[in-house]
């Protein structure tokens, strides 16, 4: 059974209608035979019914719809006809009911107590809740919807007159919808990029202030060349915000190179030396989050050149803690 997948839960006993892409009925997981072709009169008035505010359309309407001239009364007969036969495919499929459709105050009703579940006007109810949502919780919604959009409306039918323009409807719902995620994911990405830059800038200010702590040259000598290499992290992340995405030109043998000389021994001042210790273990400790945010973030990007970018500059930041980690390890 290929069933709507997108559209609902099947663990209950309703009645799923697909107009989105291929016209298809369901009760529960069986699939209700609706004619062999979705053009038939009675199909064209269960599909109005079904995206028709409360399951429900004039009676006039249907008569103009469907039936360009001819009398009233051949029309209004014409409509009757449709109604009976679509309630006999109904009764055929196995659908509970036994009236299903009836004339109330000049209006077709769909009367069956059966919850009814339609695809299209649970696309637009989404559409309408992710008005008011916020942050996460609409970009979420508006992308259930748009995994509700299987193709345009009643496709097989796009060249009724009565189609035309709810067909054209759906298809703008759809577009405000697929730029509106756009939008979203634009949004989030500039957000994470400038929330990496502040990583960034923390490294920089945190090495350029350890610089100067630092007792042993040797050291003083690495926390100038990192806080060097953050800056350049830091610019790279400035040219994607204005619409560019440079190459980082990764260079994953820096840590591998490194061979700090042994600054301090056994007999070495150890006030220094604990200085100098914990200077180094702390921003390993920095090295290893800024990384791992890099690691988490990385996919959340469209574009493979700034996912590059991204995975280079982590791999640059795990180099810095392994240079580090050889500092200490020669002084420990």
């Amino acid at each position: 059974m290929n069933k709507s997948k997108g559209a609902v839960d099947v663990g209950e006993k309703k009645l799923y209608v697909n107009l989105l892409g291929e016209f298809s009925v369901w009760y529960g997981d069986k699939k209700v035979y609706m004619g062999r072709t979705s053009t038939g009169r009675q199909v064209q008035l269960f599909q109005l019914l079904m995206i028709s505010p409360g399951f429900q359309i004039s009676k006039e309407k249907l008569m103009a719809d469907f039936y360009k001239s001819g009398e009233f009364n051949n029309r209004n007969n014409s409509v009757n006809n449709a109604i009976y036969r679509l309630r006999k495919m109904l009764t055929d499929a196995g659908v509970p009911g036994d009236e299903y459709i009836a004339i109330e105050n000049g209006n077709c009703v769909w009367k069956e107590d059966i919850p009814v579940q339609v695809d299209a006007v649970e696309f637009k109810r989404l559409l309408e809740e992710s008005r008011d949502a916020e942050d996460d919780d609409k970009l979420h919604i508006l992308q259930e919807a748009w995994l509700l959009y299987r193709g345009p409306l009643l496709a097989s039918n796009s060249i009724e007159e009565w189609a035309i323009p709810e067909n054209l409807h759906y298809k703008e719902l759809y577009r405000d919808c697929t730029n509106q995620i756009a939008d979203i994911l634009k949004e989030k990405e500039r957000t994470t990029i400038q929330d990496l830059q502040t990583q960034e800038k923390s490294c920089i200010e945190k090495y350029g202030r350890y610089a100067q702590q630092a007792k042993d040259p040797e050291l003083k000598n690495l926390f100038q060349t990192l806080q060097q290499k953050e800056r350049e992290h830091y610019d790279s992340l400035e040219r994607v915000l204005n619409g560019e995405v440079p190459q980082c030109n990764c260079n994953d043998s820096d840590g591998r190179d490194y061979q700090p000389k042994a600054t301090y021994t056994a007999m070495s001042s150890p006030e220094d030396k604990q200085q100098d210790d914990f200077l180094a273990t702390d921003c390993i400790a920095t090295e290893k989050l800024v990384s791992g945010e890099y690691n988490s973030e990385v996919f959340a990007f469209g574009d493979s050149g700034v996912r590059k970018l991204l995975a280079d500059i982590q791999v640059e930041e795990q180099n810095h803690a392994e240079m580090l980690y050889k500092y200490k390890t020669v002084n420990g």
